[in-house]
């Protein structure tokens, strides 16, 4: 799990750093979390599993969560096409959470 973290982090400040490169304006500034949420596969993934291997199966997935502390609204839309799952920067409802996949890692990007 810290590769995959450490692979999505990386990720996460390549694309800031071409948004803030295609949009211009002082560097976005961004809080990052590393959050524990239950997961819903819990029990299949334990059922399917070696019984050998089950003690070390989390009931939880790690999540990232992206919240913006400082960035001009060009550089947010820059951001959205960066955005894996190709979600429309326009389309994005302010108030609602946008959850992807960043190399393997969901990731929460909050208003």
């Amino acid at each position: 799990m810290p590769c995959r973290v450490r692979g999505a982090m990386d990720e996460l400040a390549r694309m800031l750093a071409r948004c803030h490169h295609r949009a211009g304006g002082a560097a976005p500034l961004i809080d990052l979390e590393l959050a524990y949420r239950p997961d819903p596969e819990y029990e299949t993934r334990l059922a399917g599993a070696h019984e050998r291997v089950r003690d070390y199966i989390a009931p939880v997935r790690p999540v990232l969560v992206l919240r913006w502390r400082s960035a001009t609204a060009a550089q947010r839309r820059a951001f959205f096409d960066e955005v894996p799952d190709g979600t429309p920067a326009r389309g994005w409802l302010r108030r609602r959470r946008h959850t992807t996949r960043i190399i393997g890692m969901e990731v929460e990007i909050a208003p």
